[in-house]
């Protein structure tokens, strides 16, 4: 499932369920897309990304603060 009809679907699920859902992308810009797409049918406050750390094989890079307060924002939601 593609695009739109996948978060249609995501949203409608969203909605049936009484606890969390968890979606995991293949990468960090597909999950970014995907918030984006949600935030248009859920309140902002319920849909989290929880960026990963992309990292170059020969490259080593540090979490921004900015992703390391998502990921804190993501996690106490999904325990909530």
């Amino acid at each position: 499932m593609n695009g739109s009809a996948r978060t249609v679907y995501l949203s409608a699920l969203f909605h049936q369920l009484t606890h969390s859902l968890l979606i995991v992308t293949d990468n960090g810009f597909h999950a970014s897309q995907l918030v984006d797409d949600l935030t248009s049918l859920l309140d902002e406050d319920q849909v989290f990304l929880f960026p990963a750390e992309e990292m170059i094989a020969t490259e080593v890079a540090t979490s921004s603060p900015e992703s390391r307060a998502q990921r804190v924002q993501a996690l106490k939601r999904l325990i909530a």
